[in-house]
């Protein structure tokens, strides 16, 4: 992947993951468009940065994501698109529970449904462009689950095989499409259950996005955190030891 010179739309590019990728792809030479549900989160970054165009978008709403593509693409210069929102909520089905699961935001809405349709939106429309990039930020979780999570290890999964099947499709088309699989990143993710047990090895959004670009730049199609290797080594046992929930083992 070309890494100057794009035009490149990020969805919850204020924060996290979003905004260390904003920063730093600012700084090589790109134009950066983000969208995002925080409106005090977007007003920082538009008085850190007034070069970056920025909007309010609540991505699980379709009408919102049909404005936003019209939004993103309205001067003809976009050719790449940044799937990074996302939420995750702890759902343990074992303990009792005063509302539903989706109470907090839609995990599968946020994590799966919203991808999915820009990609429909934006693929139409990225075919024509030259260098044109998707990428889609799923989860090392996609893959290695963890008990506690259920909808946001499936939602994440699910973006996981969507996106190695529109890469195939689109093999052809001149469009390139990237899966990033990060680890637990302090990226303000799932603060509830953050509050009681951080996770390990907590990675600094700046260190996952300068890697992340360098994977891109390298035209690494799916880039998966280091963790993977370890984790890929480990039987059942030690997987269940590394992803217990230590105030509800079982």
């Amino acid at each position: 992947m070309r890494i100057s010179n794009n035009t490149i739309l990020i969805t919850g590019g204020a924060s996290g993951i979003g905004f260390a990728l904003t920063e730093e792809l600012l700084r090589r030479g790109s134009k950066i468009k983000i969208c995002d549900i925080n409106k005090a989160h977007l007003e920082h970054v538009r008085e850190l940065y007034p070069e970056v165009e920025v909007t309010y978008c609540d991505i699980t709403d379709k009408k919102q994501r049909i404005e936003l593509f019209e939004w993103a693409t309205s001067d003809g210069s976009l050719n790449v698109l940044i799937n990074n929102a996302g939420a995750q909520r702890n759902w343990v089905y074992t303990e009792d529970h005063s509302e539903d699961y989706d109470s907090e935001g839609n995990e599968i809405d946020l994590n799966l449904t919203a991808p999915v349709h820009l990609c429909e939106l934006f693929i139409p429309y990225l075919v024509n462009k030259q260098d044109a990039v998707i990428v889609n930020v799923s989860s090392f979780l996609a893959i290695v689950p963890i008990m506690l999570m259920p909808v946001y290890c499936g939602s994440k999964s699910g973006l996981h095989m969507y996106t190695r099947c529109i890469r195939e499709q689109l093999a052809d088309s001149g469009v390139k499409v990237f899966e990033a699989l990060p680890p637990a990143v302090d990226s303000g993710l799932n603060p509830k259950r953050r509050a009681i047990v951080k996770p390990k090895n907590l990675v600094p959004p700046a260190v996952y996005a300068a890697s992340l670009i360098e994977a891109l730049e390298a035209d690494v199609y799916e880039i998966y955190s280091p963790l993977m290797a370890e984790l890929e080594n480990m039987n059942s046992k030690e997987l269940y030891e590394n992803f217990k929930d230590p105030a509800n083992p079982r």
